[in-house]
């Protein structure tokens, strides 16, 4: 068994609204530091240690918060692990400590998205630890009056855009065991609903997703340059998708969406079921790129997502399988600049449009020709109803190429509510099939995350439909992100197109599930 340093902690003890400080001197056991702003201690933990250090904490009276390696806890510097070649065992210090701390999680929120810099000010002095988008904040005599125009006061004078990963997005309440990542495996029961033909289909789909095409996209998305939306080749970047589209054997169109006072466009490509009750489901990734001005090659955000987006819709346009519900190819427009492109995908559900209508009405009669037969016919029935009968699910893809060194092997985060975890399962158990240990490409290890904000599932989300975002692990400590420097060079395509297969094989079983 590994030997553990312990290094000196600050546990702060809160009385009378004075901060004490509580010295522990060194000895033995697991590594113990102080929290960001030398507020809200940690215990850094392995896999084999972190439920012994939970169990404790919570026997000793007190509550925690765990974010990757990190358990947060008022009382964590009051913890250690004695070690010895046999056994590992917990000593709490004291077992009256949670009866002296005033830090108690009635008081204690969860600050979403961005960093310490980008929380609003009065937030930011009440930072007591975090990592990544999640930042706790001791809120102590704060009424919900109070959060609230502090929370309006700072979107009035930054703006709102709900389409970045980097800005202050939501304050949740923080809840004992609160663990925003956490591994995800299917359940034993899973299964699919794959004919015998379709599961050879999927396996020679998978096999057809290659590095090779996904970079070849990728070259031809960064080679223009910039993809900002009010740039002078913004026909030709939605051009060339649509035609990448029609050469995989699909039919198109474009949807208007209104960016900021721009006219932009979705570009959409359709893989109709001759089912007459089918539904939809949904692969979407945005093309548009940042920063607005000068070179914007976008590889990472969101060439990745688009390239693997244009590789998927290739395979499955190919291989001829006949889904059971329809399947929607979205490049979203209008992203950074705050969800557009997917925000018009949802509000205008079923019809996109009229080209799209005109392209939807041409399938023959399926349900897609239904659909559009009773927006026309039945106007008090809109988008809203149509979105909740017909749209089954959506996977989105943003930000899929980056490796962080923080993880030993590729990860990528599974991100969406609770009520989407039927299609989290297709994801899971599609990777686990073709992403193992002693896959060609090697393991994709996956996390899930049910504390959604800044990407296009959100749209979805909002209005009740499953979604899930999958994005690369730790995306927000990507050091290129919106900067010219966010080149080719930082895409790890081996993740990409592990993230792009489990995408492929999960898409094929939500168009074919009962």
């Amino acid at each position: 068994m590994r030997n553990f340093v312990i290094n000196v902690a600050l546990l702060c003890l809160v009385a009378n609204g004075i901060i004490v400080p509580w010295h522990r001197k060194e000895n033995s056991g697991l590594e113990v530091q102080e929290g960001e702003f030398q507020s809200l201690p940690f215990i850094r933990v392995e896999a084999g240690n972190a439920d012994l250090v939970r169990d404790r904490i919570e026997k000793a009276g007190g509550w925690w918060t765990q974010i990757n390696q990190k358990i947060y806890s008022p009382i964590a510097a009051m913890i250690e692990i004695a070690n010895d070649s046999n056994s590992t065992s917990l000593i709490a210090k004291e077992s009256s400590v949670s009866t002296r701390l005033a830090m108690k999680i009635e008081d204690m929120y969860v600050a979403v998205g961005g960093t310490p810099d980008d929380l609003p000010s009065d937030f930011k002095v009440r930072r007591v630890g975090g990592s990544g988008p999640f930042h706790f904040l001791h809120l102590h005599g704060m009424d919900e009056m109070k959060r609230n125009k502090i929370i309006e006061d700072h979107r009035t004078a930054n703006g709102v855009n709900p389409g970045s990963r980097h800005t202050f997005a939501a304050l949740i309440k923080l809840e004992s065991g609160f663990t925003p990542f956490k591994e995800f495996v299917p359940s034993p029961t899973y299964r699919t609903s794959l004919s015998a033909e379709q599961v050879q289909a999927e396996s020679s789909g998978v096999k057809n997703i290659l590095e090779k095409d996904l970079l070849k996209y990728l070259k031809n998305l960064v080679g223009f340059g910039t993809r900002a939306i009010d740039k002078a080749n913004a026909p030709q970047v939605k051009a060339y998708i649509q035609n990448q589209f029609e050469e995989a054997g699909l039919k198109t169109c474009q949807q208007p969406v209104m960016v900021n006072g721009i006219l932009s466009h979705n570009v959409l490509a359709f893989l109709p079921s001759a089912s007459t009750d089918a539904s939809f489901v949904i692969l979407g990734a945005h093309y548009d790129s940042r920063p607005f001005e000068g070179a914007a090659p976008g590889a990472e955000d969101n060439g990745s997502g688009s390239a693997a987006l244009l590789t998927i819709a290739r395979t499955m346009g190919k291989a001829g399988i006949a889904n059971k519900h329809h399947v929607v190819f979205s490049a979203f427009t209008g992203e950074e600049l705050g969800l557009y492109g997917s925000g018009a995908f949802v509000n205008e559900f079923g019809t996109w449009g009229s080209e799209c209508s005109k392209v939807v009405a041409g399938f023959s009669k399926s349900s897609f020709l239904q659909v559009e037969e009773k927006t026309v016919a039945n106007t008090s029935q809109s988008s809203s109803s149509l979105l909740s009968e017909y749209c089954k699910a959506a996977i989105i893809m943003d930000e899929i190429g980056w490796a962080s060194d923080k993880f030993p092997e590729h990860t990528v985060t599974l991100e969406t509510r609770e009520f989407s975890q039927p299609y989290m399962e297709h994801l899971a158990a599609a990777s686990g099939e073709y992403n193992g240990k002693s896959s060609e490409l090697g393991k994709l290890n996956i996390q899930s995350s049910y504390t959604p904000f800044g990407s296009d599932h959100m749209p979805f989300l909002n209005n009740g439909r499953p979604a899930v975002l999958t994005i690369n692990g730790d995306d927000e400590a990507y050091p290129n992100y919106h900067k010219p420097t966010d080149t080719i060079e930082n895409v790890n395509l081996k993740l990409a197109t592990k993230i792009a297969r489990m995408n492929f094989a999960a898409l094929l079983r939500m168009a074919n599930e009962d």
